[in-house]
């Protein structure tokens, strides 16, 4: 996982594309985290996320802490940022 400051890293499941598509993607972007095949949403499904996009907060244990799927809203974002700094 690409580490984050001290507190944080970031990890992509690729559900829906081919990874070469998601290769494309975070160059596109230029987003550097790992991105991990995830073509039955195995993974994505054990957080409960079953809608493209989506953003989940895992702790170090690998239990959810927070997120939501669909377009990222400023509400959104900032309730996430309120979950953070609880943290």
């Amino acid at each position: 996982m690409k580490k984050q400051g001290k507190k944080f890293a970031f990890l992509g499941l690729n559900a829906a594309d081919t990874p070469e598509g998601a290769r494309a993607f975070l160059k596109r972007y230029g987003w550097k985290w790992p991105s991990i095949v995830d073509p039955k949403r195995k993974r994505a499904l054990k957080f409960g996320a079953d809608y493209q996009p989506a953003v989940i907060l895992v702790d170090a244990n690998g239990h959810f802490v927070g997120g939501f799927q669909g377009a990222g809203t400023p509400a959104r974002w900032n309730e996430l940022k309120a979950e953070l700094k609880k943290r």
